[in-house]
């Protein structure tokens, strides 16, 4: 986790040095790593605004929430601009389908091949799912912004568990899905559902791509590759 820290050390430094004061940061989280407003605590709002109080409970959210505030720091060290997007559970046709991380393309993959899949806890988790292609239209939306908003919730607003995502698969693989639960993970918060209205009132973005279209052009692209 440390590299993404050092990586962005250097970039900052670097447009500090040649003078560029504006300049965008992308965020992405994944699946298994809660975004950093991410709580445990049980008076966790919902949906997650982006003032929420921030209280990651797993390293890879304490790193997201440091490099946020290395960009408040270099703002007013450095007047630089930086644009946080805080991305919620994106996936899409070309993610690595070898790959532990993300809930979707392990899913998908898994069911293919008739593998059982592996649940952390009771399959109720509930998390924000958006398709790439609205990911990509919400940083084309940011590209020009430069209001005084650093910080946008770019996500599906909607909230999906992980046993409605199997469903889904089941319905479109036409088949029965295998999976199994495992105790649950102290890193793993109940729910986590982004509230948008922020980015679509001052980006005019919103998604388009529902949770069940999404899952469909993500085995259509992967069955066609």
């Amino acid at each position: 986790m440390g590299k993404a820290l050092i990586g962005l050390g250097i970039i900052i430094l670097a447009i500090a040095f040649i003078g560029r004061m504006d300049f965008n940061v992308y965020e992405s989280t994944e699946e298994i790593s809660m975004p950093p407003m991410a709580s445990a605590t049980g008076w966790q709002v919902l949906p997650i605004p982006e003032d929420h109080p921030t209280e990651p409970i797993c390293s890879y959210g304490i790193t997201k929430l440091a490099i946020e505030k290395y960009l408040y720091l270099y703002k007013k060290i450095h007047n630089i601009n930086g644009l946080v997007l805080r991305i919620s559970n994106p996936y899409g046709g070309s993610q690595r389908l070898n790959h532990t991380q993300g809930v979707i393309p392990n899913f998908i993959i898994k069911a293919i091949r008739n593998e059982s899949i592996e649940i952390w806890g009771d399959g109720n988790i509930i998390r924000d799912f958006i398709y790439i292609s609205d990911v990509i239209d919400a940083i084309i939306a940011s590209i020009n912004y430069n209001g005084d908003n650093h910080i946008f919730n770019i996500g599906s607003g909607q909230g999906t568990s992980l046993i409605e995502i199997i469903k889904l698969i089941e319905i479109i693989l036409d088949k029965k899905v295998l999976f199994s639960t495992s105790p649950e993970r102290l890193s793993d918060v109940d729910v986590n559902i982004l509230d948008i209205k922020k980015a679509n009132m001052v980006l005019n973005w919103e998604p388009q791509i529902s949770i069940k279209e999404g899952l469909q052009l993500f085995y259509k692209k992967i069955s066609t590759s």
